[in-house]
């Protein structure tokens, strides 16, 4: 579901269709309330608009909205009657599938007189046309405020399905940062979860960002991810990637003689450097990941239009959780989407994550400084061959921290691929696992033949994160693909993880011995 807002009927059909069949309902801004609490219906209704939706196959339900004004809201609360009245007459004079209800900013006062406006609603509408509603998130399960003006119990019986508006965790006039983290979103969906029937459930998810301007009394106005994009592919800007809040930030610097751009209602940014939080591709596909993993109906986007136009390449496949076209009966499948999810390991292509893909040690420090959260830290010196090396800084950070290391010779071999013995080694400094060493499980490993990485391979398999082949091989030279490599670091995702120079600074750290091939 997505709405649709502040454009008119060709503007709305093209999104839709630029959206490349991903999209079932439609809520267009059809609906506002006058003063005395009645229905007003805007003069951009337009049955033509209707009837192209339904010949693509896509339900229309205008959504009602109060815009924040709290005392327009309360006029339709104590003008219900009316008000339910004029909603099912609008649906019906229209071909409308049903109505979507969006009024914000009551009160926990108003909580009660909320409910028994839905109730009347659904009660009133024939049976098949939907009623749904936006509701606030509530992370933190308040019984106040805005989040308590909703009663998610009995809306969930009430509604044919609730989306929770899992943004604006940060917003106009508050600090800078995200404006859905995980946390938020993943909190605000378990809390409704608790009431709320998983197949009633939408999860609310912006297409937009917010930006702070340096310098600024005040910021967090909102733009959209298209125009984030837009100005970060234009102007100096340093974009990274927060997997411990699965959200991504740009800072984007405006010259004084730069062209000046005009971003979403005609606002033209000034010079001046710009921090921007928004949701890029990866953080997109974590939101959808949560569909699969809480077992809900889908999603609701505020709003079509604002997105990146690479959104629709994946939507529909992560949406239903057919994340990588590639990896269908793979062994690691399994694996392979908890670490997209996680964003530790991102796919080759948005449709594609190349299984059995043969991984470099370059794209192994990637991964590991990923799974740590030091993605923005400081790189130490760069490797002699690394020095052009797209990866550089990742792998400087990681020689930083002692997590890969090189060949003692100020080497990295970063294209080379990455062995299962040092993986293994890799492994073993950054995790703190219960079981020490016990027995040798492998016919193929010995302290003579593997003297650096024998430890580390047992200590692996005696915690269940590597295993042999049916011979009882561990295959220390073998090397490591993509598949495995997910499989490796989703097993050892359950211990805790922490640099070596962190963990015990005294423990020396000996360098891996590389075989070039």
């Amino acid at each position: 579901m997505t709405y649709l807002y502040a454009g008119n009927t060709s503007l709305y059909i093209n999104y839709v269709d630029r959206s490349k069949e991903n999209i079932n309902i439609v809520c267009p801004d059809y609906f506002e309330i006058f003063e005395n609490g009645d229905l007003k219906l805007l003069p951009k209704i337009d049955r033509d608009f209707v009837d192209a939706m339904h010949e693509r196959g896509v339900k229309v339900v205008p959504f009602l909205s109060n815009h924040w004004d709290r005392s327009l809201g309360r006029k339709a609360l104590q003008n219900q009657v009316s008000l339910v009245s004029q909603l099912v007459s609008a649906v019906s004079q229209y071909g409308f599938d049903g109505v979507n209800i969006d009024i914000e900013n009551l009160t926990h006062d108003d909580r009660d007189q909320y409910t028994s406006f839905i109730r009347l609603l659904r009660q009133s509408m024939p049976p098949d046309k939907t009623v749904s509603i936006a509701v606030a998130a509530n992370p933190y399960g308040v019984y106040y405020g805005w989040a308590g003006s909703y009663d998610y119990k009995a809306l969930g019986e009430i509604c044919d399905y609730i989306m929770i508006m899992a943004y604006d965790e940060h917003y106009y006039g508050s600090k800078p940062g995200p404006v859905a983290s995980s946390s938020f979103t993943e909190n605000s969906l378990k809390y409704a979860l608790k009431m709320i029937p998983p197949e009633k459930l939408l999860l609310g998810v912006p297409f937009y960002g917010r930006y702070w301007k340096e310098g600024a009394s005040k910021g967090g106005s909102g733009i959209t991810c298209y125009d984030a994009e837009s100005l970060i592919n234009k102007y100096k800007s340093m974009v990274s990637y927060d997997n411990s809040t699965q959200t991504a930030k740009a800072v984007v610097t405006i010259g004084a003689n730069d062209p000046k751009p005009v971003v979403w209602g005609g606002v033209v940014l000034g010079a001046g450097t710009y921090t921007i939080y928004y949701d890029s591709d990866q953080s997109l596909r974590y939101k959808l990941s949560l569909v699969q993993k809480y077992n809900i109906l889908g999603t609701g986007s505020w709003c079509l239009g604002q997105e990146s136009l690479k959104t629709w390449d994946f939507y529909k496949k992560w949406l239903n959780g057919k994340y990588f076209s590639d990896i269908l009966h793979h062994y690691a499948q399994d694996d392979i989407l908890d670490m997209a999810s996680k964003g530790w390991m991102i796919g080759v292509a948005p449709d594609k994550f190349a299984p059995n893909r043969i991984l470099t040690r370059a794209e192994a420090a990637v991964i590991l400084v990923r799974a740590l959260g030091l993605e923005n830290e400081t790189p130490a010196e760069h490797f002699s061959d690394t020095k052009n090396h797209g990866f550089r800084d990742i792998i400087g950070i990681a020689r930083r921290y002692q997590i890969i290391l090189g060949d003692g010779q100020n080497r990295f071999w970063p294209d080379s691929p990455l062995t299962r013995e040092q993986m293994a080694m890799i492994l073993d400094r950054i995790l703190v696992l219960p079981n020490p060493v016990t027995k040798n499980l492998f016919k193929d490993i010995s302290p003579s033949k593997n003297p650096l990485s024998y430890d580390s391979i047992l200590r692996l398999a005696n915690n269940g994160i590597v295993v042999g082949d049916d011979k009882g091989n561990y295959n220390p030279l073998g090397i490591v693909r993509r598949g495995e490599m997910a499989a490796f670091m989703n097993r050892s995702s359950v211990y805790e993880m922490t640099y070596p120079a962190k963990r015990d600074p005294s423990i020396p750290s000996p360098e891996v011995i590389v075989s070039p091939r």
